[in-house]
């Protein structure tokens, strides 16, 4: 079911008047919060960037809004179109989502991997969640030389 608000009317006979007809309003909270992180590539080269989306959602989809995150990156940046930095707080949106851009380091790391953890506390339960992504190298650059 669907998080939000719906009204309900009911009577207690068909035959009495409308007047001894009630409604009353009944809303409908979302579940059990989970935290989760995607990106728009699984493999980044190092001139290029990805977009992560970081969601709070309950298990029928339901978003839990205005919520503060925590972020941060082992390698390269995030950025969330104000500030640059290996860690963030930001807040999700009414979609219960805030999508940043990850930019990977100027070098390849050994392991070649960047990995992005995220935490929040919503509604008093921690949440955790982790990304890892492939870091790969750039182009080649061919270069010609000539001999005189």
């Amino acid at each position: 079911m669907n998080a939000g608000q719906v009204s309900i009317k009911a009577s207690i006979d068909a035959s009495f008047p409308p007047e001894n007809t009630k409604a009353a309003p009944l809303t409908f909270a979302p579940g059990i919060p989970a935290l989760t992180l995607a990106s728009s590539s699984q493999k980044v080269r190092l001139e290029e960037n990805a977009q992560i989306t970081i969601a709070i959602k309950d298990g029928n989809g339901n978003p839990f809004a205005n919520q503060q995150v925590t972020v941060q990156v082992d390698q390269g940046s995030l950025a969330d179109g104000t500030r640059v930095a290996q860690s963030l707080t930001v807040t999700t949106d009414n979609n219960g989502e805030k999508v940043l851009t990850y930019y990977p380091p100027q070098t390849l790391p050994q392991n070649r991997q960047a990995t992005i953890l995220a935490q929040a506390t919503v509604n008093n339960q921690s949440l955790n969640a982790s990304l890892t992504l492939q870091l790969l190298p750039g182009p080649v650059s061919y270069t010609h030389l000539r001999a005189h």
